[in-house]
């Protein structure tokens, strides 16, 4: 919920507590279970105007940020409106594997994506890489830890690269 809101509400199901709405950050109604036997949480919230005074969402920024979301999360189904506009849709995307054709629909040289995953059981990790050649002359990368994009890379980054430094490393210095 959203403490900076000018109202929200949300519905859980599968019998979750959810609050029935709240008002400036607090709650105007009890909690309650859900019977419903469905699954998945619904959130509608509308800006306190007092705390942003120019309220401007930005649909289609909101939107590529719930499609990446989509897309790294298998089997999320995210369905976003906007209001104001009567726009929106199902964002039902779900692997890796969409997301980097989706990223390369343009300039793909071929369908097929080359994927990795791995799970550390003991230490509760997941690691997920897949790649496309593209026709592009630069290359484009993207590195996300627990579903937050890492503009600069991060140690995630550096430590898929490390393997292909030293192989070229390597090359440079046994082919002179």
């Amino acid at each position: 919920m959203n403490a900076l809101s000018d109202g929200s509400s949300s519905t859980c199901g599968a019998r979750a507590p959810a609050p029935h709405a709240l008002r400036a950050g607090q709650a105007a109604g009890s909690w309650r279970s859900s019977a419903r036997a469905e699954t998945g949480t619904s959130v509608t919230f509308k800006a306190d105007r007092e705390i942003f005074p120019d309220v401007q969402l930005r649909f289609d920024a909101l939107a590529a940020r719930l499609r990446e979301l989509a897309y790294l999360n298998d089997g999320v189904r995210i369905r976003i409106l906007d209001e104001r506009r009567g726009a929106g849709g199902v964002l039902l995307h779900g692997r890796l594997r969409e997301f980097v054709r989706h990223l390369n629909e343009a300039g793909a040289l071929h369908r097929n994506v080359i994927c990795f995953h791995a799970v550390d059981e003991q230490q509760r990790l997941v690691c997920d890489v897949g790649m496309q050649y593209n026709s592009g002359y630069s290359e484009t990368v993207l590195a996300f830890a627990n579903n937050i994009h890492n503009i600069d890379g991060g140690a995630h980054l550096s430590g898929f690269r490390a393997p292909d430094a030293a192989m070229n490393y390597y090359a440079r210095k046994e082919g002179s």
